[in-house]
């Protein structure tokens, strides 16, 4: 299962009842066709270099799943919608693989040797002895 991150620097002259209203528009969007996972705070930024001349930008963050039947389809649909947007610089969507969780790593391991009952015995012997 795939998951994708989701960056965007927006321009900082919006005003912030502005700003909030865009957020909210492309968080609407995403869910209609996925699930946000992760959304991080807007922050203000100094870029490495202009930007259609503009030193700072507001800087959002967000990773998100979109539904399996919908994914080559949403993921179009939201680039064209975020081209169309005058305030938005900059966006990048990175395709990410999940991580496994600890379960699924220890059931993926190798299985281990197996252990005779004598040695086991034995060592415990050795172990109350002491």
């Amino acid at each position: 299962m795939h998951h994708y991150e989701f960056n965007f620097l927006i321009s900082p002259n919006l005003a912030n009842k502005e700003l909030d209203s865009l957020v909210e528009k492309i968080n609407s969007l995403i869910q209609e066709g996925g699930k946000i996972f992760v959304n991080k705070k807007i922050q203000r930024r100094k870029l490495a270099f202009l930007i259609k001349k503009e030193g700072e930008a507001w800087l959002y963050s967000l990773k998100f799943i979109p539904k399996e039947s919908l994914q080559k389809n949403f993921l179009k649909s939201l680039e064209k919608e975020l081209k169309q947007k005058k305030e938005i610089l900059r966006y990048l969507i990175l395709k990410k693989e999940r991580k496994l969780t600890k379960e699924k790593k220890y059931f993926r391991q190798k299985p281990k040797e197996k252990v005779e009952l004598e040695e086991i015995e034995k060592k415990l012997e050795e172990i109350l002895e002491e």
